[in-house]
């Protein structure tokens, strides 16, 4: 292309040049005869005449206005060889350059417009593998994208001129009558550009390597001394359409060479540049970067069942749907058959994990409306906390997706398998005890990360960003309750919400064993009827319940008369404020005092770890404590301490830390 256009470029200077001669020439002529006139007419003047005659005057005047003109002819020529030349820089640069099809049409159909003098410029562009034409960019009298029919998809069977220039490669000029004869139905309206004024309209083939792509269509209005396309008009407009087919032809080539011709998402062979642009911006910026490898569940089957064509339109909007559920930055491959994987630039762990879902539910939701049961599996790699190069990442990205269809769950991060069993839980126990009587109430059971790498909030923090913490509070809470009935445990204290308790079955208790399930005030914010309801069927299978945290956060005090609450544990936080707080503590002993009509178990104070907080929580009348003064959660290996003598006796077999 490059030659061609560089070839085109020096006959517009040539052009150029040759316009600058002219200019030069004419007025060397003009001085002359100007020089020659005067004397002439100096010489034919009788001495007695003082001022030139009406020869002189009108001889002056026919050269000014010859003058006039031709420097009018001078700078429309000059401006429209400028225009010509700056199109062609303009395509040759786009040669050179990864700009896209779609960023350099607008400019294309302008410049083009403005070198043939038209009204109206539309590009129209062959569809792929189809009969039809689009227009694809339009200006009107240099204003980019005028047309309202922009994006319109037309019939080539409905356009035989446009068909004709397509079949002979022949510019095709239409004006008046025949304008009016042949162009007919919604190629005129294509033609014209749906303006009435334009009667006259040039359509040029763009042709490349023998290859028609589309067309340029040209309408000029009817207008004095300039009613239609000059043959030099023709013949220019003719050569940059050839060019403006090169540039096209190159830019889909380029894109060809970086993306999928199916999805239309870049190809794998541009994923390992990319990947790396996107490590070093992490680098720079010192962000996170994320990788979500999916692979279509149950897609196989389609292929194997309507074959590969409905697969490919299934497979096609799959691609559409996870485009969307991504952000403009966030890059999207076609890895392979059926698999995609997206780059998520500056975002974060949480940040990958919502990207996913929202790919998901958009896969889901392109099945339903296929008629299709699809879902997809998503595997997980963070830049750089799983790897600093292409092999590492996309290593963990394959381990994580394999994780996730074998669970089942759909969506892993990293590689370490995240087994939802009991062997995935550490259970501890806390004892609570009565203070009065030195006899232990029971134990607080809590679950820790069984390798010990992990403080609590981690522990659950890893299961959350998977969206597998719900499936893990139900285990917990099944293994809690099965593990105190095997100790013999005479009461165990269990965390659970109505979220997790709606959804399983109560489990039957054993004699000897009292289960109290702790739910935090918070609970009192949502749905409270059907909270209570949930309550009740817990209830009525031989569980008791427990407010955990009181006086931590919101207070519901209808949701504690309606709950009815066997025990009410106090918050540390409280305990410590009315530590520090005489004003306080008085207001805490008076809302404890009317607690105790709803808990008719007694209320327990959590978190004591010192002797002063023992004495306030004495002074305050409370007698059943938990906290590290009186021994931190520990597996139980032995027989469980019943009295505080038994828990304090070293001669006893310990609880291990």
């Amino acid at each position: 292309m490059g030659n061609g256009i560089n070839q085109d470029l020096r006959r517009a200077e040539y052009r150029d040049s040759q316009l600058w001669f002219l200019a030069l020439g004419f007025v060397l002529l003009f001085g002359g005869i100007m020089i020659a006139g005067f004397t002439l007419i100096r010489s034919e003047l009788s001495p007695a005449v003082a001022e030139p005659g009406a020869a002189f005057y009108g001889t002056l005047g026919g050269l000014a206005v010859l003058i006039s003109l031709f420097c009018v002819y001078l700078i429309q020529t000059r401006s429209l060889n400028a225009a010509v030349k700056n199109l062609l820089v303009e395509m040759n640069s786009m040669a050179a350059s990864s700009k896209q099809m779609e960023e350099f049409l607008p400019s294309i159909a302008c410049k083009i417009g403005k070198a043939g003098s038209a009204k109206t410029c539309q590009v129209v562009l062959l569809g792929r593998g189809q009969p039809t034409l689009e227009v694809r960019s339009a200006s009107s009298d240099g204003e980019v994208e005028w047309s309202p029919r922009l994006e319109t998809v037309y019939e080539l069977g409905d356009l035989p001129v446009c068909r004709e220039a397509l079949e002979t490669h022949a510019p095709i000029l239409l004006q008046g009558e025949e304008l009016a004869r042949r162009a007919k139905g919604p190629e005129r309206e294509l033609l014209t550009g749906a303006f009435q004024s334009v009667a006259s309209v040039l359509v040029l083939p763009m042709v490349t390597q023998g290859q028609a792509l589309g067309v340029i269509i040209l309408g000029r209005e009817k207008r004095f001394l300039r009613r239609s396309f000059t043959s030099s008009q023709i013949n220019m407009t003719t050569v940059l359409a050839g060019h403006a087919a090169t540039a096209i032809d190159q830019s889909v080539l380029k894109r060809e060479a970086v993306h999928d011709p199916l999805t239309n998402l870049y190809n794998r062979r541009h994923f390992s540049l990319r990947l790396r642009e996107e490590m070093a911006r992490a680098n720079r910026q010192e962000k996170i970067m994320v990788i979500l490898l999916c692979d279509m569940d149950r897609f196989k089957e389609i292929n194997d069942t309507r074959g590969h064509q409905v697969g490919d339109l299934v497979l096609k909007a799959i691609a559409e749907s996870i485009q969307a559920s991504t952000r403009g930055t966030d890059l999207v491959f076609r890895w392979g058959g059926d698999e995609i994987v997206v780059i998520l630039s500056d975002s974060t762990r949480e940040g990958g994990l919502r990207a996913a879902h929202r790919i998901r539910e958009g896969v889901r939701h392109t099945g339903d409306t296929f008629g299709y049961d699809l879902d997809v599996s998503i595997g997980v790699a963070l830049y750089p906390e799983h790897g600093e190069s292409e092999h590492e990442l996309i290593r963990t990205a394959d381990r994580a997706l394999y994780i996730a269809k074998k669970s089942g769950r759909h969506l892993h991060i990293g590689e370490e398998e995240y087994e939802l069993n009991q062997d995935a839980i550490k259970v501890v126990f806390q004892p609570i005890v009565d203070i009065t009587s030195g006899n232990i109430l029971g134990y607080e059971a809590l679950s820790r990360d069984p390798k010990g790498e992990m403080n609590v909030a981690e522990f659950f923090q890893k299961f959350k960003v998977i969206g597998q913490l719900n499936q893990l509070k139900q285990i917990m809470f099944s293994y809690q309750v099965q593990l105190a009935q095997d100790l013999k445990l005479r009461r165990v204290f269990i965390n659970a919400d109505f979220e997790v308790l709606g959804k399983i079955d109560p489990i039957p208790t054993v004699s000897g064993t009292d289960v109290v399930i702790e739910l935090s005030e918070l609970e009192a914010l949502h749905d409270l009827d059907e909270n209570l309801r949930i309550a009740e069927r817990w209830r009525a299978k031989g569980y008791r319940f427990a407010i955990d945290d009181f006086g931590a956060g919101f207070i519901s005090l209808p949701f504690l008369a309606m709950l009815t609450p066997d025990f009410v544990k106090v918050d540390r936080t409280t305990i410590l404020q009315a530590v520090s707080s005489e004003k306080f503590r008085k207001f805490l002993t008076i809302l404890l005092h009317a607690v105790r009509a709803y808990a008719t178990s007694g209320i327990i104070a959590e978190g004591v770890e010192e002797q002063r907080e023992l004495e306030l929580v004495k002074e305050m009348d409370i007698s059943l404590v938990q906290g590290f003064l009186f021994g931190r959660p520990q597996v139980i290996v032995g027989p469980a301490p019943h009295s505080l003598g038994e828990l304090l006796d070293d001669s006893l077999p310990r609880a291990e830390a």
